[in-house]
């Protein structure tokens, strides 16, 4: 499980990384971000 760094929450996991309801997302590979989108 992952706490939201922003607003201490329970973050869902999605497929390569977590997401918060506050909006904050970080990658489930450790590396904390704000979301960018890799294509």
């Amino acid at each position: 499980m992952k706490f939201c760094k922003k607003c201490g929450s329970l973050m869902m996991p999605r497929k390569n990384e977590f997401v918060c309801g506050c909006g904050y997302k970080e990658e489930s590979t450790g590396s904390t971000k704000l979301h960018e989108t890799t294509t």
